[in-house]
């Protein structure tokens, strides 16, 4: 039977609505309520690996089926909870501030990177800051002779059952323990790192139910002991104390090292008492015999005990209407409602869930780590104003070769000199400009001299175009503005590493992985990737979109023109073939060819010259005279390599590349060069499509993994193979769990939110089109029905 011609509605919601969407009206408007309702996970038993969580995008808690982390240790974190180790034996502060990389050349110019110093101070950096585990809430279930807590296994429960209700953000997980009915309902505040705990039993009053908060130790020697975080028994390496104890509120100090973290619960009166005085575990029970059955409180984390913590019922309602307002604003897609095609059912799924975990896990204040709550489920955002005074600089504090106060304000007049004029973005954010003389204690951590860590607890600045561009075409400006603001707070920084440090002449270098100052932590690759250079562009160019005013031109003016500085002169004029050439030293996208002989990357060009573009549209925009160099350029950088009627990974690499598993093992990034960017001037569309179709035959597709599969849905969406883009969004390698946690596959662990975030970009594309498509959801093909609500169009 002839599938139907597919239906597109779209839909215009009362709210203010950036320029650039593309939209009609309908008759009928998508029932949001119904739709996500429809997908609210529901368990009946653990999952070991993933979690049910709670969260606001700086926090997150993570739940087994009792609703809080009774049987399985799931992970209470936040985006302030970090900690330095002590040194290694030997090592002194002057040895950390003294570190310094390898010099190699670039063209004759000697560049000086930050890796190659040496350990243990290099696998120090490297390890630090560790992420603490904020504690552990779970049930208690007390011996009804007062023998105490009994040790009860999920075995022992009854019909349980637990559910998500995605619109309010509330869990409620029901069961029964020998034969007597519980209830408990938890939510996450929005606006404190607070949980919202309801219990409903008779087990309250008879207080035989109460819950139970532990604390464990962490440090750097375990990073990637996923889904678990820290350890409960080394009970000697840290303290806790109880204070401020009365019936309706304590407080439990956490001491690690010299790093100090607060837990203040209030609600119900209750009574708590340490259960052991060496162990870090305390138990709160019902206090009052007209409980009727229910203990409500608030556990609120924190650097300081939290003197106007919410209640319980406060956090409930938080919830209730901030989820309520995030579901029924902004972008929405309905591809199940009318659609023929019997996958709309699942790909459906994937949407709702994955929009409701980014919104937990990265709708924070900068860009996550690459694999977010992969090792950690919750958010590792970190959240720069939350941590107090800062009494040390993170240059001053590291001191690498340019770490220095003086580098520091060196930087500043760079930044202010680049433009003429002092600008917001070349300012050093205002914890930056608080220094003092005091040493920051090994065991704390300030978000301005956060130590490097490694791909899976740094903030990772290459990532964060999948991350959180899709905020961009969902139109979720309130979120996306929280983090894409890292570019001005970065700009400092990414000066002294450009001309400071490396000697360029002009123009601002962004890290690869780095942490709240915008520091590069140590890694070949680290130093050596470029392809996250052009992303600023990119957020600007979006934001211009949706925004076009002469307000955004100068909120986005220095990060433009200092980006684009350093791709100018990055650039090597070669004299024999008169063109400018990209590298080497570099790493591609799938950093897996030798920085050495890596030159002129088909992706990175492409890149490079569209970036460009952006940068020269911008000046033109704001009335500027566009700087030669960007012109020369621009206009002139080397053609993208192609041998026998495809494109090559990059210029000169061996022949036989495509059946070399060394090359087709990792990102098939030549698929971005029409899919993930739009056509750029000289880009042959017959041979991008038959690249991608090379690619598709060639490429070992067992290593495809998070964000490889939705960049291949793009590109088959762009060259028209729409059935196949939604093969790819639906690849049985590329899987989100019964809760929508994106699998990390054989290559990171799970859950890989780039998978998400990714996901959700190709979805908005293929919905609204990008510039210069055609007809209506081009990147749907016949028998699905698709209506959308908000979204924006892509470049």
């Amino acid at each position: 039977m002839k599938l139907p011609r597919k239906y597109i509605s779209v839909l215009v919601a009362v709210q203010y609505i950036p320029q650039t969407l593309a939209a009609t009206s309908s008759s009928s408007k998508i029932d949001r309520h119904a739709l996500i309702s429809r997908f609210n996970p529901i368990r009946t038993s653990s999952n070991p690996s993933t979690p049910l969580q709670v969260g606001n995008g700086n926090f997150a808690f993570g739940t087994d089926i009792t609703g809080l982390q009774t049987f399985l240790p799931f992970n209470t974190l936040s985006s302030w909870g970090w900690k330095n180790d002590s040194l290694p034996a030997g090592v002194t502060e002057n040895d950390i501030e003294a570190y310094k990389g390898v010099s190699w050349l670039n063209h004759g110019r000697p560049v000086q990177y930050d890796f190659g110093g040496g350990n243990p101070i290099e696998q120090w950096l490297i390890s630090n800051p560790n992420r603490v585990n904020l504690g552990r809430v779970g049930l208690a279930f007390i011996d009804e002779n007062g023998a105490g807590v009994l040790n009860v296994t999920e075995d022992e429960l009854v019909n349980a059952k637990q559910s998500l209700d995605l619109w309010t953000g509330i869990i409620t997980s029901t069961f029964s323990f020998r034969g007597t009915p519980v209830t408990v309902k938890v939510a996450s505040a929005d606006s404190t790192d607070t949980i919202g705990i309801q219990l409903d039993s008779s087990l309250v009053d008879t207080g035989q139910l109460g819950i139970f908060i532990d604390f464990p130790w962490c440090d750097g020697t375990a990073k990637f002991s996923a889904p678990f975080v820290g350890r409960y028994d080394v009970p000697a390496n840290h303290t806790t104390t109880l204070e401020a104890s009365n019936p309706t509120r304590a407080a439990v100090r956490h001491t690690l090292d010299a790093a100090t973290f607060v837990t203040t619960v209030n609600g119900d009166p209750f009574s708590v008492q340490r259960l052991d005085p060496v162990a870090h575990r305390y138990l709160v029970t019902s206090h009052s015999k007209a409980s009727k059955g229910q203990l409500s409180l608030a556990v609120a984390f924190g650097l300081s005990e939290q003197k106007d913590a919410r209640s319980a019922n406060e956090v409930f309602r938080e919830s209730e209407r901030v989820w309520e307002d995030y579901w029924s604003k902004n972008g929405f897609v309905d591809v199940l409602t009318g659609s023929a095609d019997s996958r709309a059912e699942e790909l459906q799924r994937r949407i709702i869930l994955s929009r409701y975990l980014i919104r937990v896990n990265e709708a924070g204040d900068t860009p996550p780590q690459e694999v977010s709550t992969v090792l950690y489920y919750s958010v590792v955002l970190l959240h720069l104003m939350r941590c107090g005074e800062i009494v040390r600089s993170r240059e001053q504090w590291l001191g690498r070769s340019t770490s220095t106060l003086g580098i520091r304000q060196n930087a500043d007049e760079i930044a202010s000199s680049s433009t003429g004029k002092s600008t917001p973005a070349s300012k050093p954010h205002p914890w930056l400009t608080r220094m003092t003389s005091k040493k920051i204690p090994h065991g704390l951590v300030h978000p301005s001299q956060t130590p490097q860590a490694n791909r899976f607890s740094s903030l990772l600045v290459e990532m964060y175009f999948w991350h959180s561009i899709h905020w961009a075409l969902w139109n979720n400006w309130d979120i996306l503005n929280r983090s894409s603001s890292i570019y001005s707070r970065f700009l400092t920084s990414s000066l002294a590493r450009s001309q400071i440090q490396q000697g360029w002449p002009s123009g601002a270098r962004w890290p690869k992985m780095t942490d709240p100052s915008g520091r590069s932590s140590p890694g070949e690759i680290n130093n050596l990737l470029i392809w996250q250079q052009p992303h600023p562009l990119v957020f600007a160019e979006y934001e211009y979109r949706s925004f076009p005013t002469r307000e955004t031109l100068e909120k986005w003016e220095s990060v433009v023109r200092e980006t684009a500085n350093w791709m100018a002169v990055f650039a090597w004029f070669n004299e024999t073939t008169r063109a400018y050439d990209l590298g080497p030293p570099m790493f591609v996208v799938s950093e897996d060819t030798s920085p050495n002989v890596t030159q002129n990357p088909a992706f990175e060009l492409a890149y490079w010259r569209f970036g460009l573009g952006i940068a020269e549209k911008w000046m033109n925009a704001m009335e500027q005279d566009v700087p030669q160099l960007w012109l020369d350029v621009k206009n002139n950088l080397a053609k993208l390599p192609v041998d026998n009627g495809t494109y090559m990974v990059y210029e000169g690499i061996e022949k036989n590349f495509w059946d070399d598993p060394e090359f087709t093992s990792d990102h098939p990034a030549l698929v971005g060069l029409h899919g993930w960017l739009p056509p750029t001037e000289g880009l042959d569309l017959a041979i991008a499509k038959a690249t991608a179709a090379k690619v598709w035959t060639h490429w070992n597709a067992t290593d495809f993994w998070g964000w490889d599969y939705p960049m291949l849905a793009m590109s088959a969406t762009r060259n028209g193979e729409t059935d196949r883009a939604i093969e790819w969004l639906l690849d049985p390698l590329y899987q989100f769990d019964d809760v929508g946690m994106p699998i990390g596959g054989v290559r990171v662990p799970t859950p890989y939110f780039p998978g998400s975030g990714s996901f959700l970009l190709a979805i908005a594309m293929m919905a609204a089109g990008w510039d210069g498509s055609e007809g209506e959801a081009p990147g749907f093909p016949d028998g699905w029905n698709v209506r959308f609500e908000n979204i924006n169009k892509a470049l």
